[in-house]
């Protein structure tokens, strides 16, 4: 299944296209993905440059989030690096979880109707 195969990254925002609900990412850690996203609340509330960590999931030529990512300011790119590759796989979600708490950067939540 989608879910399944879907793995977590450390991504960079390259460009966001609000009009049409469209973020483009490329991955800074391992498999250096380079994805078309189709969020809504992504595309209208995250800067270019902002690092997010998060499970994109890619089925049928489409992309999509999981709903849950974290983002955090391009400053702490390096930061964040180092720590991805410190972890464990099974760590990951609980670290940058508790870190976005303490240094994250909120997004916007928007309900389609």
């Amino acid at each position: 299944t989608v879910m399944a195969n879907a793995s977590s990254g450390l991504f960079r925002i390259v460009k966001t296209t609000p009009e049409d609900y469209l973020v483009e990412i490329q991955e800074l850690t391992e498999n250096k993905r380079k994805l078309l996203i189709i969020d809504t609340g992504m595309s209208e509330s995250l800067e270019p440059n902002s690092i997010v960590f998060m499970r994109p999931l890619e089925a049928g030529g489409m992309t999509m989030s999981t709903g849950v990512c974290f983002v955090f300011p391009s400053e702490m790119k390096e930061q964040l690096i180092q720590r991805w590759k410190k972890l464990k796989p099974k760590e990951r979600f609980s670290s940058f979880y508790r870190l976005n708490k303490i240094k994250g950067i909120r997004m916007l939540a928007r309900e389609i109707v």
